[in-house]
């Protein structure tokens, strides 16, 4: 038997054999693996839509172990019908010792490099685009905290710039020399553009609802203004468009005699709801949603 083909004799006899269930190790922590390049994607660098390259390589990376598998488990017994394993001597048995010992590292060190390669590129890409995103709403949110600091006396904002959410930034504004405690909220998108408006405006159950829906209205119309001073872009025109009451929720909620909870949808849009504290010094209030 020649020199090459006792290498290919041995290492289907005796290498490969030895190789089969560290091969099966490797494809269980390929598919952990991936599962959580997958998740550092998502968790992490906020990756967006379904990443189809590292599933194909994970896909291509199992089909390699069994296909190694078979062959490692069918090729020996199906030779042993047409031949005998050689017998090794001390030196030939330590070479084979060793080459076992590198390969069954190499094994599963292998595709978790290849793994690692092909996300690489992919991390790269979702960071420049998260960096992009908030290079966009940045401005955004600087212009809305801008406009409300000159009517309001407390803004509080989320900054783009000092972590990404991919849920979008909120800015919140107190006016300034209104009673009760009046709030303005607006949520930019990560495309620079806001998309939902929130206003809450306190109710006194002590006085009439008629005072407190005339109220409501004034409040909400001032802060609609406070929003219009910042000239940024917006979903639909209805969020800058004066934001009013509607006209059934405001019948509704006139029309019962004791204050109590309640909500309306009813308007394309809007979203508004009444919740009554059932505490003495409770806060109780009407919130309105635009979006």
């Amino acid at each position: 038997m020649s020199e090459k083909d006792l290498k290919k004799h041995i290492r289907k006899y005796y290498i490969y054999p030895a190789l089969k269930r560290r091969t099966k190790l490797m494809i269980f922590l390929t598919g952990a693996f991936w599962v959580l390049m997958e998740m550092i994607d998502d968790l992490v660098f906020y990756g967006t839509g379904f990443f189809a390259g590292g599933l194909v390589c994970y896909i291509a990376l199992v089909v390699l172990g069994l296909i190694f598998f078979g062959y490692a488990h069918i090729g020996p017994a199906a030779g042993m019908s047409r031949e005998t394993p050689v017998q090794l001597n001390g030196p030939q048995y330590e070479d084979v010792r060793k080459k076992i010992k590198r390969y069954r590292r190499w094994i599963v060190i292998f595709p978790l490099v290849i793994m690692t390669l092909v996300y690489i590129p992919r991390y790269i890409y979702d960071r420049q685009q998260t960096e992009a995103e908030t290079d966009t709403a940045a401005p955004v949110v600087y212009a809305l905290k801008a406009a409300f600091e000159e009517g309001c006396e407390g803004v509080l904002f989320d900054d783009p710039k000092e972590g990404y959410d991919e849920y979008g930034y909120r800015v919140s504004a107190y006016p300034d020399g209104i009673d009760g405690d009046p709030c303005i909220t607006v949520t930019v998108g990560n495309d620079g553009v806001v998309n939902r408006i929130f206003y809450t405006v306190d109710i006194d159950t002590e006085d009439s609802k008629e005072e407190n829906a005339k109220k409501a209205q004034m409040d909400i119309t001032y802060m609609n203004g406070l929003l219009n001073n910042a000239d940024v872009e917006v979903t639909d025109e209805v969020l800058l468009d004066e934001s009013i009451l509607p006209d059934v929720f405001v019948s509704i909620f006139l029309s019962e005699e004791e204050y109590g909870d309640m909500s309306y949808n009813g308007q394309e849009h809007v979203y508004v709801s009444v919740w009554i504290s059932e505490y003495d010094h409770g806060t109780s209030y009407i919130s309105m949603s635009v979006e």
